[in-house]
């Protein structure tokens, strides 16, 4: 090798030396990764950050299962839970700790079941509500209160005034139900006794006139709940004639045969049955403060229900027969006749 070739050799290898030092695509793209996941942890470090929040806790629940024999008002530490029927079983969620559980009967105002239970989380408690004793109970003090107070009454009313009174209430006119889908009330004119001559006479036929409605009572307590609505009535405003028993029967079916939940509520006014019904409602406890309501607005004492689904309640019949005596049975039997026909008549 000559000297001009070995000069030419050695300014090209350089060339290739410095060449051969180059990155190739490959690094590039490596540091390019490098540097912008450099670059993101920066900003994140340069973000505020944020606490986090912890998640609630779900509210600590018991579960309630609870039955009544008789139709109440639920209700937890003076919160209204749920409208209960008779020997309808309800499943309910309550929260942890203790409480007040009570409920108040919708068929009579002094009858109340209450009871402090303790619950716990994650458990069952079964309660049984037993209100029928309670509702009985508070229909006989009222039966007797009314019994009382009529008796001071009779002592201190000369036996003329009472004659005179009695032949008052009995000639005043009244109004004849008007019939609706949802009620009707007892109102019909009666007619006046006859005219007593001394204070003697007055007070033998008024002596009389309780006793009939004495043994009418006793005998319709003696009958018990084996007794229809009809014969109820029939024993308490006795002697019933065949016309007028036919209809107590006619009355009786229509108040089975309403649809839906139906109830039926009497009470007294002036001696006189005055009664309201009503039907198509979601539930019996519905329908009887709706039969309630009508009766209550005719009556001056408070009504009670004396048929639920065309189930008669006995007690009930017994409490509104305890209320009368302040006019003869014939005439009660007249002034409630004509009211149970005009209710046949305009029947849904």
């Amino acid at each position: 090798m000559n000297k001009s070739t070995r000069l030419a050799f050695l300014a090209v290898l350089p060339c290739a030396v410095a060449m051969g030092d180059e990155p190739n695509l490959e690094e590039l793209q490596r540091r390019l990764d490098a540097a912008k996941r450099q670059q993101q942890q920066q900003q994140q470090q340069q973000k505020p950050r944020v606490p986090s929040v912890p998640k609630a806790a779900p509210p600590r629940q018991s579960t309630l299962v609870v039955r009544s024999d008789s139709a109440c008002r639920l209700s937890i530490d003076g919160n209204a839970v749920a409208e209960m029927e008779a020997g309808v079983v309800r499943t309910l969620t309550t929260a942890v700790g203790e409480a007040l559980v009570e409920c108040q009967s919708t068929a009579e105002n002094d009858a109340r079941y209450s009871l402090a239970y303790k619950f716990e989380a994650d458990t069952k408690v079964v309660i049984q509500i037993e209100l029928r004793d309670k509702i009985l109970s508070a229909r006989r003090q009222r039966e007797a209160a009314v019994a009382q107070a009529r008796q001071g009454a009779a002592s201190q009313a000369p036996p003329a005034r009472r004659a005179a009174s009695q032949a008052s209430q009995a000639s005043q006119p009244t109004s004849a139900p008007t019939s609706v889908t949802a009620a009707s009330a007892a109102r019909t004119p009666g007619s006046a006794p006859v005219a007593r001559r001394a204070d003697g006479g007055a007070s033998t036929a008024q002596a009389a006139s309780a006793q009939e409605w004495s043994r009418a009572l006793e005998q319709l307590r003696r009958d018990g709940n084996q007794t229809s609505l009809a014969r109820g009535l029939s024993t308490v405003l006795s002697p019933v004639g065949a016309e007028d028993s036919a209809h107590l029967e006619q009355f009786e079916a229509l108040m089975k045969r309403l649809i839906w939940h139906a109830a039926l509520a009497m009470g007294e006014r002036s001696g006189y049955i005055s009664y309201g019904w009503s039907y198509r409602h979601p539930r019996a406890s519905v329908a009887q403060e709706a039969a309630l309501a009508v009766c209550n607005s005719r009556s001056r004492q408070p009504c009670v229900v004396v048929m639920t689904d065309g189930k008669m309640d006995h007690a009930a019949l017994v409490d509104v027969a305890a209320r009368l005596g302040a006019q003869p049975q014939p005439i009660v039997l007249r002034n409630f006749m004509g009211a149970v026909r005009a209710t046949l008549k305009n029947a849904p």
